[in-house]
């Protein structure tokens, strides 16, 4: 959840700070969509955060500058910064959701973690292979 709420900031040219500035509201309105499916008859809610997005290719592609910091792996610093801080906020969300409905199961899960976790060891998962016409 929130990819495009932290991409589209930098997107429209805000700097981190700004973009750091939106999310409180970008986690409000998932919180009160959550709300009214629970309201609607929703019992198991599975919530997932947003993913490394200053390590998609699209991301380095279009939007790295000469004077962009990197991170050790090689993905846009600002961009991953601020999905992390998005997905703290998240989870003080799930958290929060957790101890109002006792009797719903809402899971939340670290989409950043795993996904980051394939840039930064991808030559321990194997080689990937795609495409192959005939």
């Amino acid at each position: 959840m929130g990819q495009n709420d932290v991409s589209m900031g930098f997107t429209a040219n805000l700097t981190y700070q700004q973009v750091l500035e939106t999310l409180p509201a970008s986690v409000s309105r998932i919180k009160d969509a959550i709300i009214s499916i629970i309201a609607n008859g929703g019992r198991k809610i599975w919530i997932y955060n947003t993913g490394p997005l200053g390590c998609l290719p699209q991301t380095l592609a279009l939007r790295k500058k000469e004077n962009s910091t990197l991170d050790s792996v090689g993905c846009l610093a600002d961009y991953n910064n601020a999905a992390m801080a998005f997905n703290a906020l998240l989870d003080h969300m799930c958290q929060d959701l957790r101890s109002q409905y006792h009797n719903h199961t809402i899971v939340c899960t670290d989409m950043y973690a795993i996904k980051y976790d394939i840039f930064a060891n991808h030559t321990t998962y194997g080689k990937i292979r795609c495409c192959s016409y005939i």
